[in-house]
């Protein structure tokens, strides 16, 4: 494997380790678990009204 490859290669491992561990400390450290944004679904579509 020639040189550069390996300094590139080596380069984006350390990008992304460091990436990962940035969002780790950024998160926000809570005791309850927050509600699943894609769990939440729209309201229900008002009953009509009897005349």
């Amino acid at each position: 494997m020639p040189r550069w490859l390996f300094l590139i290669l080596v380069t984006a491992l350390a990008l992304s380790v460091v990436g990962g561990v940035l969002i780790v400390l950024r998160s926000p450290r809570s005791s309850t678990p927050q509600p699943d944004p894609a769990a939440v679904t729209a309201p229900a579509a008002p009953a009509p009204r009897a005349r």
